[in-house]
């Protein structure tokens, strides 16, 4: 199947409905579970976050903080190979995200987001996804609903408060499954004994209402995990690839791999579009990820399903093109930090994008965020991926990478 294109390749502008436009401006209580710890979310990270897939957006109309797409930043997705949004609003506040959405609305046009909108922007009408449809499927307990009874994990469907009348006879991860967002398994956690358990219910306990719905998924082991791709339109699906997840711990995502060598078994692209279809027929339009496993015996289980972009959205998206600049057959995810600017740290990394083998997919300047925000935590961001020839050359160049920026 041929995939959407516009000037600049593969982009979000093909594969959106006419009309949609992008914000990914939330609030921190919206973000609550998108963490490894409660309470660790810095202010800055809202605006940050909705910079991602800054080089792949090509004409779809696009609002993010002004700290991402400086004149430093748009010079540097052009060195890396990326046009980057042809169609930008840019917002300094809260408010003037606010304003900026409510101005496309009036319009007529559709706002697509990740984890939810802000207060007042979030009447149905406005969304190219209703509130009630787009809670309802990326709620983990939509997945039977979605998923072939046979590529269902072992699971069973608890409460916060019944946490504790569970007794564990073999690792499970506990997945929080109400209507709150989360991503990168901010709400996952691996139980491997009654004291797991425990410390998982007095933290649910702490954070969750009661009746708040818990899923409680057997662990598979050895499995390999692949997140596929998909753009859901009106009269098909549009299958965008898939790319192996890593993890830092049981549950917590760290990055993703794309190498052109490995490629997971065919029955994860037939089971995404299968996917993908029942949920058109909900009414779901525009981009999702779904989140499969592959065991020793080759059998594919879906574990999650994510309807709206995911961390590997853009990877998919760009790497065609950055394998055939590099010549790299590899993409591993990169997360740079560093308290300098991006006028500042940019330029050490001009070398590395004219090779080809960067791929940045947000990037945000700190010092223009304190501009408008001054006195608060902020740090520089430059989040993508790698190209590389294997995947111990891409950890080492990531590492090279972070040293060089995180200079003075």
């Amino acid at each position: 199947m041929t995939r959407p294109t516009d000037a600049q390749g593969l982009t979000l502008a093909g594969l959106y409905p006419t009309g949609t436009f992008f914000c990914g401006r939330t609030t921190r209580e919206v973000m609550a579970w998108n963490l490894t710890q409660p309470g660790v979310l810095a202010d800055y990270r809202l605006d940050a976050t909705p910079g991602q897939r800054l080089g792949v957006m090509g004409t779809l109309p696009f609002i993010c903080h002004e700290a991402s797409i400086t004149p430093a930043a748009r010079a540097f997705l052009e060195d890396c190979g990326l046009a980057g949004p042809a169609c930008v609003e840019t917002y300094q506040s809260e408010q003037d995200a606010r304003d900026k959405i409510l101005q496309m609305q009036a319009t007529g046009a559709k706002l697509a987001h990740n984890f939810g909108t802000l207060p007042g922007c979030d009447a149905d009408d406005g969304l190219l996804v209703p509130t009630q449809l787009y809670n309802r499927l990326n709620s983990k307990i939509s997945l039977a609903e979605l998923v072939p009874a046979q590529h269902l994990p072992s699971r069973r469907l608890t409460s916060v408060a019944g946490l504790g009348n569970i007794r564990p006879v073999r690792p499970a991860y506990i997945k929080m499954a109400g209507p709150y967002s989360n991503g990168g398994g901010g709400a996952v956690r691996y139980c491997a004994s009654q004291t797991d358990l425990n410390a998982i219910a007095r933290e649910f306990q702490a954070r969750l209402p009661a009746n708040c719905p818990v899923v409680v998924e057997d662990e598979l082991p050895d499995c390999v995990s692949w997140c596929a791709g998909v753009a859901v339109q009106d009269a098909a699906t549009v299958f965008l690839g898939a790319s192996r997840q890593i993890f830092s711990a049981p549950g917590r995502q760290a990055g993703n791999v794309k190498d052109a060598l490995e490629m997971p078994p065919e029955l994860v692209h037939e089971l995404s579009i299968k996917i993908a279809g029942r949920a058109r027929s909900l009414g779901l339009a525009g981009i999702a990820g779904f989140d499969m496993l592959v065991t020793r015996d080759g059998e594919v289980i879906v574990v999650d399903l994510n309807f709206r972009p995911n961390a590997s959205t853009g990877l998919l998206l760009a790497f065609d093109g950055a394998s055939k600049r590099s010549g790299k057959q590899l993409a591993r995810s990169l997360f740079l930090r560093s308290r300098s600017s991006l006028e500042n740290v940019l330029p050490r990394l001009r070398s590395f994008a004219a090779k080809g083998v960067l791929i940045p997919d947000c990037l945000f300047d700190a010092g223009c965020y304190h501009r408008h925000v001054p006195n608060v935590e902020a740090e520089t961001c430059i989040d993508g991926w790698v190209m590389a020839d294997s995947e111990v050359d891409a950890v080492s160049l990531a590492a090279e990478l972070q040293r060089i920026v995180a200079g003075p």
